[in-house]
């Protein structure tokens, strides 16, 4: 775990934090041995989202007590983790799930296993980048653990108080710097100060916890594995998506929820939008259904390999609007939604250096090729306008300016990332490209493209994934 990075807390970083939460404790739990107790809040029964801050407009919350119970979803990432160690042919990739659980609290000294809830809470800052946030986390970590954890990682921090709560204060910080506070035994709250005092002062019982819309939506929403709700800042919602669709309608969605929940051998997830009339609910979810729609067109129009499985996912998202609520719920088994698990799994668990180098002989001193995974998604359009969609799904974080889109058939696209050979163009997380980043690339269908990593000498390369287009 460790304590978090030396900058401020992005808006971005907040949700790829709250999503790399949900699935590490998720997995956690799969090995079905932890010993976890059920008691949460202040060494009591106060409900999680009575420890959340009033003036919060968004919260994510993960049950790990239900999840223990999920031996499909377990089931499933074995699964996918046997696949990619035949894939791979290595035996760096482990076994199965406590495998790998087992390595992660072996190199971070904390067992992921012990955490039974986390909710995460923030507020979004008007003209800035930065949110306030804190993470609060329910566990049979000690103190001790956490401290020890982030000295490991070559962290350092000052002790502080709060009234009578003891505070830790990231030291050497860039940014806003990052503070743990101690809320009771095996209980911690972590995040920007601000956020983290309120935390502390809505947990003790001397401030009103959250309350409003964005109560009302996680209320609303399933108490199953996640559940989350969020208010909508309508100067952020862009005024349209490309040519085909205007999106302004979304300016009045005035909150928003969900959850992934357990439905038999099923996995549900579901967004629920809140609009200000019946009228735009109906048009928000026109909007979905054509983009889902014009998606569907496209990919039945490719001739990738896997469109089967890419329409069997479509095919399993329905969109509906009823009164003033535009609904999106998207179905599958147990075993489909473990697929989307497995890669965050690995980028925790799969070691430096398993990729070759361009040159046996220098292999002793060169610097190592990471390990990553990358999926392409070959998109055809209108005439030459195809775009391939590069994803990062798991492995080894690799700077942006080290990893390079390379080959033939680029052609300009001004819907794309990127319409010529040269360094990754696509999002990031400061700087660097990990799981759930993704580059859109002009292309003919006759495309033949590879992922290449480059030293920072640059005199060291290695090739890490190779895509033809349907025509190639």
């Amino acid at each position: 775990m460790g304590f978090m990075t030396e900058r401020s807390v992005s808006r971005r970083d907040v949700l790829r934090t709250a999503s790399g939460l949900a699935a590490v404790g998720s997995l956690g739990s799969f090995a079905g041995c932890s010993e976890v107790t059920e008691s949460l809040g202040g060494g009591g029964s106060k409900p999680s989202i009575e420890t959340v801050p009033e003036n919060s407009q968004y919260v994510v919350e993960t049950d790990f007590t239900v999840i223990y119970e999920d031996d499909g979803l377990r089931e499933g990432v074995n699964e996918e983790l046997s696949e990619v160690r035949s894939e791979m042919q290595s035996q760096n990739v482990p076994e199965n799930v406590t495998a790998a659980l087992d390595q992660i609290e072996t190199e971070a000294g904390l067992d992921p296993r012990s955490m039974s809830k986390a909710i995460l809470s923030g507020t979004y800052e008007d003209g800035s980048d930065t949110d306030q946030v804190a993470y609060t986390l329910w566990s049979e970590w000690t103190e001790e653990d956490l401290l020890a954890t982030i000295e490991d990682e070559g962290g350092s921090y000052t002790e502080d108080s709060y009234g009578d709560t003891t505070l830790y204060v990231e030291g050497e910080s860039m940014g806003e710097p990052a503070v743990l506070g101690v809320l009771a035994e095996g209980v911690f709250t972590v995040g920007t100060r601000t956020h983290v005092e309120a935390t502390i002062d809505t947990f003790n019982g001397d401030a009103d916890p959250i309350s409003g819309e964005v109560k009302s939506g996680y209320d609303a929403s399933t108490d199953d594995h996640v559940r989350y709700a969020f208010d909508v800042v309508a100067s952020e919602v862009p005024e349209s998506a490309g040519a085909q669709f205007d999106t302004g309608v979304f300016k009045e969605v005035t909150y928003g929820y969900g959850s992934i929940s357990q439905d038999g051998s099923d996995r549900v997830a579901t967004l629920q939008l809140e609009a200000s009339s019946e009228d735009a609910a109906t048009d928000m979810s026109d909007i979905l259904q054509g983009a889902l729609t014009l998606v569907e067109q496209q990919i039945e129009a490719s001739e990738t390999e896997d469109t089967e499985e890419i329409m069997a996912a479509l095919e399993a998202t329905e969109i509906s609007a009823d009164g003033t609520t535009t609904a999106v719920t998207h179905t599958r088994p147990a075993s489909e939604f473990a697929a989307v698990a497995t890669p965050i799994l690995l980028s925790f668990v799969l070691p430096q250096g398993m990729s070759r180098t361009s040159s046996a002989s220098s292999a002793e001193t060169a610097p190592a090729a990471p390990q990553a995974a990358f999926e392409f998604q070959f998109y055809g359009g209108s005439g030459d306008q195809n775009q391939v969609a590069i994803s990062h799904q798991g492995g080894d974080s690799i700077p942006a300016s080290q990893l390079f889109v390379r080959g033939s058939g680029f052609i300009s696209d001004d819907a794309a990332d990127m319409d010529e050979p040269g360094p990754w163009q696509g999002t990031t997380t400061d700087g660097n490209v990990t799981a759930g980043d993704i580059v859109y690339v002009g292309v003919s269908s006759d495309c033949e493209l590879s992922m290449v990593w480059q030293s920072e000498s640059e005199d060291t390369s290695a090739v890490l994934a190779e895509f033809s287009g349907p025509d190639a």
